[in-house]
């Protein structure tokens, strides 16, 4: 995908790229090991060792680059749908109560445990390692050249500034002619 489109080609030509690719491929077979542990008829030790597998994967994803830590958002996420399955039995929709049955059914057990520990307490430890390595390091402070729409003096202006820059990366990520290599406010505008 990064060779092939030419609006996000730093991840294969530059050195400094390589956080992209490996949170990519991190990403990507930590879903893939998921999905796997979520595989009808898999024995207790099997789902345990996929499980295991996914999060160490998605914990080198969170290392690589911070955005790999959603990977374990999405893989709660699909453990509530296959909760709930499907919404209908039979003809009728299911109501709520059914709904809770359904995830009381699914989260109960030996899984509650191993979903509890594996998927939601590996991200609070991945971000508590995040912010022990960087310590309370103060936030970025913008400069008019760096960044000049978060310098504007109103939300609204702020809000509205960026959404028109996002449309533009949206178009361009479409229709990739007349490309530059900073698409930054004052070269778009």
């Amino acid at each position: 995908l990064f060779a092939l489109h030419p609006i996000h080609t730093e991840p294969v030509s530059c050195i400094v790229g390589r956080s992209d690719l490996l949170s990519a491929a991190f990403y990507l077979s930590a879903t893939l090991a998921y999905w796997r542990a979520e595989a009808k008829g898999c024995g207790l030790t099997a789902l345990l060792c996929w499980l295991v597998l996914a999060v160490a994967l998605g914990f080198c994803a969170a290392l690589s680059k911070e955005l790999g830590v959603t990977v374990f958002g999405l893989m709660i996420s699909g453990e509530i749908v296959s909760a709930l399955g499907s919404n209908k039995v039979g003809e009728r929709e299911i109501g709520l109560k059914e709904v809770g049955k359904r995830l009381v059914a699914h989260f109960s057990g030996i899984r509650v445990a191993l979903v509890t520990i594996l998927l939601l307490l590996c991200p609070a430890l991945v971000v508590k390692l995040h912010m022990s390595l960087h310590g309370a390091t103060a936030m970025y402070k913008w400069t008019i050249l760096e960044n000049d729409i978060s310098l504007l003096p109103s939300f609204l202006h702020r809000a509205m500034s960026y959404g028109h820059v996002h449309c533009l990366y949206l178009y361009k990520l479409f229709w990739p002619f007349r490309l530059c290599y900073d698409y930054g406010w004052a070269c778009i505008s």
